[in-house]
């Protein structure tokens, strides 16, 4: 979106370049019924795999969901980017990423559970960590969150971080 308010035309192609080279490269799994979610997943799974993280799935999404595709995959690629980010600092325990979503009438319960080191401040919406980051992502989920009435809660305890979201 910033390249595109610079008029970045250049820029824009290559990260889409990008984009798709991964997506070429990435055999995609299958999660659940929902293929923008198994996409997702699919791509951050193999993204953290090479970077030694393991993350454990457990996905039961129906095909079609209310909440539109791009908000679903702003909410899960924020999440995942951030807790990938976190694990990478961690050395001293498990680099386990764990990622549980489901739906129950009608509404989609996610949460994603990661390691950290460091400390772990929410101010206005956002998260920010010792490892650096605006909070960025974090405020990306809670606004979309907001903009369908749902809940939203970010804990650090006993270096672990949870990210539990209600739409």
């Amino acid at each position: 979106h910033s390249l595109a308010s610079e008029g970045n035309r250049d820029e824009i192609m290559k990260y889409i370049a990008g984009i798709e080279r991964s997506i070429d490269e990435m055999t995609p799994q299958t999660f659940c019924k929902n293929e923008t979610v198994n996409l997702v997943l699919s791509y951050f799974k193999a993204r953290a795999e090479r970077r030694g993280v393991t993350i454990d799935i457990r996905a039961d999404i129906p095909e079609r969901l209310d909440l539109p595709d791009a908000d679903l995959c702003v909410i899960i690629s924020n999440a995942l980017e951030n807790a990938i980010k976190a694990v990478d600092a961690v050395d001293d325990r498990p680099r386990v990423i764990t990622v549980h979503c489901h739906t129950k009438n009608d509404q989609l319960f996610l949460e994603i559970t990661n390691p950290f080191v460091g400390e772990v401040h929410v101010e206005d919406g956002a998260v920010r960590s010792e490892q650096g980051g605006g909070g960025l992502g974090t405020l990306s989920i809670a606004l979309i969150v907001e903009k369908h009435n749902g809940l939203l809660s970010f804990e650090a305890q006993d270096g672990n971080f949870s990210l539990r979201a209600i739409l």
